[in-house]
């Protein structure tokens, strides 16, 4: 890939991760939840109801920073934009969707396509 695209996805990928680093979101705070505050059952369900929806968007912000980050590394190894299955170019339109992407669009659907196979065995 030429190094013009490259350094095009690897200023998209520092934005993406300042914008999820800089979220008021980001903090912890506010996650722990106090007895004291809520008065009864119902304010208790929904306040572990809140604090459960915090935390999976809390993960699904860091499963994205770490794949904003092996993305980084990947240019930094010479790396991003090849398939890690099939050693092939990701195709242009997939890492402008996805910067992210690790596998070429047919590596990525056989995937997909065995685990389903799998979910449906089980």
């Amino acid at each position: 890939m030429k190094s013009e695209m490259v350094a095009r996805f690897k200023k998209a990928l520092l934005e993406q991760r300042a914008q999820v680093t800089s979220s008021k979101k980001w903090a912890m705070e506010g996650l722990a939840l106090s007895t004291d505050d809520l008065a009864d059952e119902m304010d208790l369900s929904s306040a572990e109801l809140a604090q459960s929806m915090s935390l999976q968007l809390k993960g699904r912000e860091l499963m994205m920073l770490k794949q904003i980050d092996d993305g980084l590394a990947r240019m930094e190894r010479g790396t991003f934009g090849c398939c890690g299955e099939c050693s092939e170019e990701i195709e242009l339109g997939r890492l402008e969707a996805k910067p992210t992407a690790i596998l070429c669009l047919g590596c990525q659907e056989a995937t997909e396509w065995e685990a389903k196979r799998r979910l449906q065995i089980a």
